[in-house]
């Protein structure tokens, strides 16, 4: 390891040319090290054990936890319900386009006086704006709902995470020195 930068100045962690250039950090994280292996902090020689590490995967963890799963169950209860209601919302809807085509087949029919086809156009129309109307309404439904199911979810995933993070803590306090998170894989913010 060089002592001196290029002209002969001595190199320390305050000296800029020691911190400059690409590997500037790795440099001064090498010197940490070596000082603390110098100082015998690597070694249990000062009555130190040796550093224990532990990786823990929250995927795992969520997975098997039980408060995860009954709160999978309520969430599930609740699509189920929002599903059910969007079904009841999309039948009514169904039922105004069968309406609507009736109207158009009796339309049709030669022996309509021109009053009475007047008549069903004016239904039609109507027919129209309703289906406008539920359609419009039963959308505005299914964002909200959709948005407060996102909510709870987030909410009671905060909660669950919680107690997780409290139950690793825990049981790493007495047993590791340093645990690490498992990092968790999954679409990136450009490919989802």
């Amino acid at each position: 390891m060089r002592t001196s930068d290029r002209s002969g100045k001595p190199l320390s962690l305050q000296s800029d040319s020691f911190l400059r250039g690409p590997k500037g950090l790795v440099r001064v994280a090498g010197v940490l090290l070596g000082l603390i292996l110098s100082l015998g902090g690597g070694s249990p020689s000062w009555g130190q054990e040796k550093a224990r590490f532990a990786v823990v995967d929250y995927a795992v963890l969520f997975k098997d936890y039980y408060k995860a799963a009954e709160s999978k169950q309520r969430l599930e209860k609740k699509q189920d319900e929002f599903k059910k209601e969007m079904e009841d919302r999309m039948t009514a809807a169904t039922q105004i386009v069968k309406d609507a085509k009736k109207l158009q087949e009796d339309m049709q029919s030669p022996v309509l006086s021109e009053a009475k086809k007047k008549e069903i156009a004016g239904q039609l129309r109507e027919k129209q704006i309703e289906l406008e109307g539920r359609q419009k309404i039963a959308l505005e439904y299914r964002d909200q709902s959709l948005g407060l199911i996102q909510k709870n979810q987030m909410a009671e995933n905060e909660v669950i995470l919680a107690d997780l993070s409290k139950a690793v803590a825990t049981v790493a306090k007495n047993k590791y020195t340093i645990v690490f998170a498992k990092p968790q894989l999954g679409p990136t913010p450009r490919s989802a």
